[in-house]
C-alpha cells in the first residue's frame, strides 16, 4: 500500500468487499466505488473524492478540497461534520481520522484496485460492563473492510 494521494478515478468500478468482524469472522460482498464531485464540507467547498458502498450502504467517503483539506468520513458524507471529530491527516499514505466521543481510530490505506478501510479501538486494560475504566497504549480492529476492484 502506498500513494499519499491516489487518483480516485482509477479506483471507480465494481468491485468485491471483504469485511472482517473479530467476533463473526470474514463475509465477501459485491461493493462499487462511485466519483463524488463538487460536494462541500462546512466551510470546505469544490470537495472531490469517492465513495466505497455496497448495495444497501455507504461503507466510507473519502475527499480532498480545492482549500487542500482532506475528509475520512465513516458512512459517507453526511457524517464529516461536527466537533466530533479530529482532521483527518495522512502519513505515509495512510489517511487517518479519530473520533472525539469514542476510542475509535478510522485508516484507509490505498494500492493500485485496492483500498483497505479499518475502524480500530483502543486496548482497554481494564473493561467494565459499560464501557472501559482504563485504556492501553494500543489499537485492534474493530472492522476491516478490504475492497478490490474487479
Amino acid at each position: 500500500m502506498s500513494n499519499q494521494f491516489p487518483n480516485f478515478k482509477e479506483l471507480v468500478g465494481n468491485g468485491s468487499l471483504k469485511q472482517t468482524v473479530p467476533v463473526d469472522g470474514v463475509s465477501k460482498i459485491k461493493a462499487s466505488v462511485e466519483l463524488v464531485s463538487d460536494s462541500t464540507i462546512g466551510d470546505k467547498e469544490n470537495c472531490q473524492g469517492i465513495l466505497l458502498r455496497t448495495e444497501n450502504e455507504v461503507i466510507v467517503a473519502l475527499l480532498s478540497c480545492k482549500s487542500g483539506a482532506v475528509f475520512l468520513c465513516p458512512a459517507g458524507i453526511e457524517n464529516c461534520e461536527g466537533e466530533n471529530w479530529s482532521e483527518t491527516t495522512i502519513k505515509n499514505g495512510l489517511w487517518e481520522r479519530r473520533g472525539h466521543l469514542t476510542n475509535n481510530k478510522y485508516t484507509v490505506e490505498f494500492s493500485p484496485k485496492r483500498i483497505v478501510y479499518r475502524i480500530l479501538e483502543k486496548n482497554c486494560l481494564i473493561p467494565y460492563r459499560h464501557g472501559c475504566l482504563l485504556h492501553g497504549l494500543g489499537w485492534h480492529d474493530l472492522f476491516v473492510f478490504d475492497f478490490s476492484k474487479d
